[in-house]
This record gives structure tokens, sequence and C-alpha cells, in this order.
């Protein structure tokens, strides 16, 4: 018997990522799938932050950024493991929907589950929305979570799925 392909989910380890986790992984244990968590460091936000005069304290030691978010996944997939999820996760730097759409591919991920801001106004134009773009350019679905509320964190009677908008 083949493997299940898996279910990807995103993560900029946001409230709003955490809760779309949730979701991932409760469609993971209804479908007997694996969970992979992908997330990307921004190499480029220090350009944008520049090009739009935004002052924004960035942590200039790129290489703590990228170890701290390494051990943030690492605790992600301990977690989902212990909910009896397989789980496991991806770590890329570059721009994150052209690195999200690459892993989204190579996993075969049969679904893509991702937490949406719903930023608006300034900050959608200046870090524009990783979701919407993932919608427009992944090659497997995409279910987009939004939190129903600021800092609710996900429970298993959370889950629904009541509304599936189809483009053509």
């Amino acid at each position: 018997m083949s493997e299940s392909k898996p279910i990807f989910v995103t993560t900029d380890f946001s409230a709003c990522a955490e809760y779309a986790i949730g979701y991932a992984a409760e469609l993971a244990k209804r479908l007997a799938a694996a969970v992979v968590v992908g997330h990307v460091v921004d190499t480029a936000y220090l350009t944008y932050a520049a090009l739009y005069g935004q002052q924004i304290v960035i942590d200039p030691d790129v290489a703590g950024v990228e170890e701290a978010a390494q051990q943030r996944l690492a605790a992600t997939v301990e977690r989902l493991q212990a909910s009896g999820v397989k789980a496991s996760s991806q770590f890329e730097r570059g721009r994150p929907v052209t690195e999200l759409s690459r892993m989204i591919d190579e996993s075969g991920a049969v679904l893509v589950v991702t937490g949406t801001h719903g930023h608006t106004g300034f900050s959608r134009f200046l870090f524009g929305s990783t979701c919407d773009k993932l919608l427009r350019h992944s090659v497997a679905p995409v279910l987009a979570v939004k939190q129903p509320k600021e800092n609710a964190v996900f429970s298993p009677d959370d889950f629904s799925i009541d509304r599936v908008v189809c483009t053509t």
C-alpha cells in the first residue's frame, strides 16, 4: 500500500498560522495523512522595508533569525507528533511565495492549508498577501483559514468547512 500524499501547511509563527496548523492537523487525523509544515525566512523583507521608508527595527543577525525559525519549526513538528499526527518540516530562505510554491510542488501535497491575516490597505500593499498569491500559484488546492477572532486557539470542535469557493 502506498503512503498517502501529505497536507502542506504554511507558517509565519503568527497566531493566525497556529490556527491554520490546528486545521491541518485535524484534517490529517481524519484523512490519515501526514503534515508538512513549511516556513520561509523572507530575505527580501529588509529591502522592502527600506524601499517604503519604514522605521522598522529588524534583527541584523540573519543566522539568529534562521536558527530561531528552525527551532520553532521543530517545536511545531514535535507538538503535532505528540497529538498523533505524522509530521515533518521544510525550511528555506528567499521569497516566501516562490519558495513555498516550490516546496509544495516537491512535496506532492494533496492540499495546502494557510492562514490569512486579512490585512487591508497600506499593510496589504506593503507586505502583500502570501495566502492570496498561493491561491493563485499553488499546484495543489489551497484551504485559506481565518482565525475567527484575535488570539483564538484552535480546538477540534472548531473544525468545519461551511463554504467552498471555486473560481473558474
